[in-house]
Parts: structure tokens; sequence; C-alpha cells
């Protein structure tokens, strides 16, 4: 069986019939977290003990240490659990599923498997190299594909988390807080516990508290970058790419975000060229629940011709054929885009 809704999942794990083996892949570690957890209580209970509930780490965990723990009796409760976090779908060998398969043949309701994995990578998560353990999984229990929330359910869950505090948190200022912190759902949590620690009961979240106690995400600083860039600020832009280097972030990463908000302004910029809303970019180019970005890019684009957008991509779609193709140093490199990026804007 597979699920890939998040409500779908919550009521299956309601109903309390669980099935012998689960699951649980996402991008989300919020996500993964919270559904493991709620599997591990209706398996064997709030506080369950040591001999009932077992944890292994999966890059230390192979089959046999798995079925170890499986086959053990339960001692508290009416059965076990056993817990491996971080379990790499592509680096299982075909032994060790062999393994796996022998421990579900024998498993019957005394025990709940679970199994979970976080990457940053969505397509790492449908690979080839994962669909062999997954099929098993689906074949004896449940394969969970948890996908982010975005839009309004991202909105939605800061918006709860908030009134939890007895906090108002509006859309737009969760959009604010998201085009601020990135959309991380354990970074967005703790930021948002941050603001509503920080305005207090029965107060309300505003911008100006938003840019006073959250921290920027690297994103954003690259986004600020762009502004700049379009603002024609040279030392300014030099100094945020100085702030960038200091932490640290890769040339070929701060390269890719400064491209992909070229692309949205792009983007904007040819639809309205023909007459159309910024938002159809959302429809055509799958941006999802992300309608603030495209907001953003139809405001930051509106004085710039379109031909000055499109020398800018050719600057750097060339600075990223250099950093990858060429031994020279990636810092001039990029202060050499930047300098180009500015030139064209201004018309130059």
């Amino acid at each position: 069986m597979r699920i890939g809704d998040e409500r779908e999942l919550a009521k299956h794990i309601k109903l309390g019939f669980l099935e012998k083996v689960y699951f649980l892949c996402s991008t989300e570690q919020f996500l993964v977290r919270r559904y493991g957890e709620a599997l591990v209580k209706q398996a064997v209970g709030e506080n369950p003990g040591d001999f009932d509930l077992h944890v292994l780490e999966g890059k230390d965990a192979d089959m046999q240490k798995v079925s170890e723990a499986a086959l053990q009796l339960p001692l508290f409760s009416q059965r076990t659990c056993v817990w491996v976090k971080g379990l790499d779908p592509e680096g299982v060998a075909a032994a060790q599923r062999g393994m796996l398969a022998e421990l579900l043949e024998q498993l019957g309701t005394e025990c709940v498997l679970l199994f979970t994995f976080v990457s940053p990578d969505a397509k790492k998560l449908k690979s080839a190299k994962s669909r062999p353990l997954f099929s098993l999984v689906e074949k004896n229990g449940c394969l969970v594909l948890l996908q982010p929330r975005e839009g309004r359910d991202l909105n939605r869950f800061l918006h709860e988390a908030a009134l939890q505090e007895k906090v108002l948190f509006e859309a737009e200022e969760c959009d604010e807080l998201i085009a601020w912190a990135g959309t991380d759902m354990e970074t967005l949590r703790h930021e948002t516990e941050k603001l509503c620690a920080y305005v207090g009961a029965g107060g309300k979240i505003t911008r100006e508290a938003i840019e006073l106690v959250c921290c920027r995400s690297v994103n954003a600083s690259i986004y600020d970058l762009s502004k700049l860039v379009l603002q024609g600020d040279y030392g300014a832009a030099m100094e945020k790419l100085d702030d960038l280097f200091a932490l640290r972030e890769a040339p070929v990463g701060i390269l890719a975000a400064l491209s992909s908000h070229f692309l949205d302004l792009y983007r904007v910029s040819v639809l309205r060229e023909a007459r159309l809303p910024a938002d159809k970019a959302g429809e055509l180019f799958s941006y999802g629940g992300r309608a603030f970005v495209l907001r953003n890019a139809a405001r930051d684009s509106a004085r710039i011709p379109i031909g000055r957008l499109r020398a800018c991509l050719g600057i750097l779609s060339r600075t990223d054929l250099a950093l990858k193709s060429s031994s020279a140093d990636d810092r001039v490199r990029l202060e050499q885009a930047v300098t180009e990026l500015i030139v064209a804007v201004r018309g130059g």
C-alpha cells in the first residue's frame, strides 16, 4: 500500500489497524518525525520501555540487527516497535533486502517495523535504486512519501502553531516569514516559536517583528543580492557577496540561487509582454503554492526592459559554465558576474 497524502496517513494512524512495516520518506524532517512519533505511539503507547521500542540508526543498522530486535517479545505492551532512522533506500543491497523479506514473512501482529528517511533531494526518493526496497515495503506494508506543505497549507501550519501560543499570525505575515526564512517546516516552526515568545500571548506577529527576531535564510540573502544588482548598488552588492562567502556558501550554489531569481524575473516579464497575469507562471512552470515569489518578481522587474533581463540570463549561463569547467578563482568569477549584471541592468 502506498500513501502520499498527509491527511490519509493521519486517518490511517488514528484507526489503529497498523501494518507490519512502514517506510516514511520526505524532504521535510518535521513531517517524518511527527508521523514517525505518531506511529510509535499507536504501536507501543505513550511511554514505551526499552524492551518494547527499539531505535536504530540507519547508517549503523543492518537487517541482522533489525531482525534480532523485531523478534524479541514485548514486555509491557501488546507488541514491539523497531524504528530505524535514516535508512537510505538506495544503499540497501540485495542481500539485505532478502533478509528483510524473510523477516517480514515471520512477523505477525506482534511487531511494527518503521523505517524513516529524509533527503533534501526529492528525486532521490523516486530513483530506480530506491525502487526495489520500496516495492518490498509496499507488498508487505505501507510506503509513505510525504509531500512538503506549500501555499495555503504551509500558511495554515504557521497560523495554527501561533494560535497554540494565543498569538495571531495572518497570511501576509506568514508569506513574509517564508520569504525571509525559507520553506523548511522545521526552521519555520522554530522561528514561529521565537516570534510568539517575542510578541507574547494575545499579540500579533508583524513584518517588523520578523525582521528583528528571525534568522534570514541563505536564499533570502541571495534574493537581497539580486535586488541590489537590480538597483545598481555595486558597493552593497559586493558586501552582500562577501557575507555569503563568509558563511562558506558554495559559489555554484550562490550562482544557482541568483540564476533562479533572474529566471523568475524573466518569466514574469515574458507574461507581462503577452499581457498575461504574473500568477500564470505558477501554472506554466510548476511554482506550486509559492505565489509570493511571483508577486515579488512582478514588482522587481516592473521597470526593467525584457532585453536587459535576457542579457542577464546570458551572463549567468556563461558564468555557470566557467565555474564548472575552469580552474580560475570562483570568487573572482562571481564578482565579475555581479559587475556584468549591474552593467546589463543599467543598459550598458
